[in-house]
């Protein structure tokens, strides 16, 4: 990002590089909603801004998500042409790529074992859900993509040092490519090895078993299945560690986890305890539907080891009932979810302590939330990880910073633009992730524990339910959103203020609407999301007219017009408008009519029961998808 912030700036780009803003109304109201975001999250000085107001949008996993999805609709509605985007913008969306520039086939992530930067290919998978996202039916502009992946054909460099070292480059790129070309073939030949990751995994432990016990899939196995504790291979289970011993007792914790969510769901569905041959049953026919049952056919030992350690599970592992549905709950692995038991009372007495947070000033806010991140910070498996660079450890050790900066308390300090993404980072993995998720953990344990197995308590019972204050019900919206104010989570989340500084005008409004409903509220009535939804109900709202009709006549180019109804999407050009179907087929063409704005994200039919027409049945409208 800061590459191209630079380079539009540099003289001969900067006319390349003008766009104006869209003229169509709500396109308009979008686009200036991102940028009034990405100035909230981001900041005046950002890359972000300064490629947004260029018409390019930016997508990366560290961005806030409120900011990622309203990018994203800037995509889809074609607002920007050009977007910088890592690999998460490509995974289970549909946009209207044309073209993907792919620059390199690896990937970098760290581990925080090694405490390194880990450079790996990208995997097939990764590649053809890269590449399959150009051209999409229905979302592209054409019926067909490209991916183009950059290979550089000769040293840009002049100096012999440098030369040298980019023909070693150059041909690591080259090899990285034909290295894809042959894992793509090898994959596409007839009878290749398809694995489920189910299949993997119990893959891998059998193999561990062998390299480091000498045992064999079989009776001694299954011996071991039944017997051993992840701990026991090794203390070091769910830290992140490397080493071959916690590598085996990690991928039995994993297997642990997903025998225990089966295991607990079947309870559940019975509404009552389970026991070890029930289990077993169960787990058999699991197997029988599952993927792995399928790719792994000739494998009859991989049944044997699932169905037997998840007997095991109830037998012997954790034969109490009411520990496997605590543990399930946590939603850790078994071995996480036992360390994080002793964490977890004095996590929910922290919350319980709370009930003044409706009325108390931002720096109190702000401490309780740092005594929860002290508690969490240092604990193993599920405590604050981040690279060894001197800028990462710096902001662990100052992490209260970041959190103060993220949730907009007073004073607090804004990172420089070359910063940012490494405090979003932090908030992203450890603010909003970690602590987000242990402190989610025990408030749907208080759920459950209240609920007693009775359906999801509503908002009239949750207080009484989970024996908590407000507090405990917002603190997930807060990390998420970045405040310190419940009502500026509600407003943001409603869609009733662009940016957290509009939410936090409008708190007046609420406060004086909750003094005319309540003589004398307590603190927990101003963040109370009854009292939220009750004042936002008896706001105004304008009812927008209704669509007007449209019936198109129309003329068939790619179908006799037997089925009489076909879905349609619009892609207009200065002549009118094709119609086509889901899978890129041309169907009908309307001559001299164009669909204008948004008309793409509409419902539209091509009915060919008389006099071929176009009918919409369902006008999008922004706001209301």
């Amino acid at each position: 990002m800061r590459w191209f912030t630079e380079g539009i700036l540099r003289p001969g780009w900067i006319e390349v590089a003008q766009f104006a803003e869209p003229t169509e109304v709500d396109a308009r109201r979008r686009y200036r909603e991102t940028v009034a975001a990405c100035l909230d999250y981001c900041g005046p000085d950002s890359y972000e801004l300064a490629l947004l107001r260029s018409g390019i949008a930016t997508n990366h996993g560290q961005m806030p998500q409120r900011l990622r999805r309203l990018m994203t609709d800037l995509i889809d509605r074609r607002i920007c042409a050009v977007t910088i985007a890592t690999a998460t913008l490509t995974e289970g969306v549909n946009l209207p790529f044309d073209m993907i520039f792919v620059t390199a086939l690896k990937r970098s992530s760290f581990d925080a074992a090694a405490r390194t930067q880990v450079t790996s290919p990208l995997s097939t998978s990764e590649f053809r859900n890269l590449a399959g996202r150009a051209g999409r039916p229905g979302a592209a502009e054409g019926v067909e993509g490209m991916t183009l992946v950059a290979l550089p054909q000769a040293p840009a460099a002049t100096a012999p040092a440098q030369v040298n070292k980019q023909r070693g480059q150059l041909a690591s790129m080259n090899e990285d490519y034909q290295d894809m070309l042959d894992r793509l073939a090898a994959e596409a030949a007839p009878g290749a090895a398809v694995w489920s990751p189910l299949a993997v995994l119990l893959t891998l432990i059998a193999q561990h078993l062998h390299q480091q016990f000498g045992i064999q899939p079989g009776d001694e196995m299954l011996a071991w299945l039944a017997a051993t504790y992840p701990e026991n291979v090794t203390l070091t289970v769910g830290t992140g560690a490397r080493t071959p011993d916690a590598q085996l007792a990690d991928s039995l914790d994993e297997l642990d986890a997903i025998l225990l969510a089966a295991v607990e769901e079947v309870s559940r569905q019975m509404g009552a305890g389970i026991d070890g041959p029930a289990a077993e049953a169960f787990l058999r026919s699991v197997w029988n539907r599952s993927f792995a049952q399928v790719a792994a056919v000739q494998e009859a030992w991989l049944e044997q080891a699932f169905v037997h350690r998840g007997r095991s599970l109830v037998e012997r592992i954790y034969p109490n009932a009411e520990q496997r549905r605590r543990l399930y709950q946590y939603g850790f692995a078994p071995t996480i979810g036992r360390r994080f038991e002793a964490l977890a009372p004095l996590i929910r007495a922290e919350l319980a302590a709370a009930a003044d947070y409706g009325l108390e000033d931002g720096a109190a806010r702000l401490a309780r939330f740092v005594r929860l991140g002290e508690l969490v910070r240092a604990q193993p498996g599920f405590g604050f990880q981040v690279r060894t660079t001197v800028g990462d450890q710096q902001i662990l050790a100052n992490w209260s910073d970041v959190l103060g900066w993220w949730m907009q308390a007073p004073g607090a300090i804004a990172p420089e633009p070359h910063a940012l993404r490494a405090w979003q980072r932090f908030v992203g993995d450890n603010l909003d992730f970690r602590l987000g998720v242990a402190l989610g953990a025990v408030v749907a344990e208080a759920w459950s524990a209240g609920a007693g197995g009775a359906p999801t308590p509503d908002l009239a019972t949750w207080r009484q339910t989970t024996q908590l204050p407000w507090f405990g019900f917002w603190i997930r919206e807060l990390l998420k959103w970045g405040t310190l104010d419940p009502f500026v989570a509600f407003c943001q989340a409603q869609g009733l203020a662009d940016t957290r500084d509009a939410a936090t005008r409008r708190r007046p409004e609420f406060d004086a609407f909750l003094r005319g409903q309540i003589a004398a509220p307590t603190a927990d009535d101003f963040i109370d999301p009854q009292q939220f939804l009750a004042w936002q109900r008896q706001i105004p709202r304008a009812d927008a007219a209704p669509a007007p009709a449209i019936n198109l006549g129309a003329a068939l180019v790619g179908t006799d017009g037997n089925r009489a109804r076909y879905w349609v999407l619009p892609v207009t050009d200065p002549a009118g408008t094709t119609w086509y179907d889901a899978a890129g087929f041309a169907l009908a063409r309307t001559h001299g009519v164009a669909m204008q704005g948004d008309a793409y994200r509409s419902d539209f039919e091509l009915l060919t029961v008389g006099p071929p027409r176009v009918e919409r049945a369902f006008e999008w409208r922004a706001g209301r998808a």
